[in-house]
């Protein structure tokens, strides 16, 4: 799956279409961003729950 990803990303840049790169950095910040707000999101329930025990 990161060769993929590395693979999309070296012909985006090489293609030198800046416009396309940008698109595709800013769905991978997308992505990254929305893992970790998932990732705090299960934290808080998770720790709500042990303190409701």
């Amino acid at each position: 799956m990161f060769s993929l990803l590395c693979r999309i990303r070296r012909r985006l840049a090489g293609d030198g279409s800046f416009r396309k790169y940008l698109l595709y950095a800013t769905g991978d910040l997308v992505l990254i961003i929305g893992g970790v707000l998932v990732a705090l999101s299960l934290n808080n329930w998770n720790v709500e729950q042990q303190n409701r025990k």
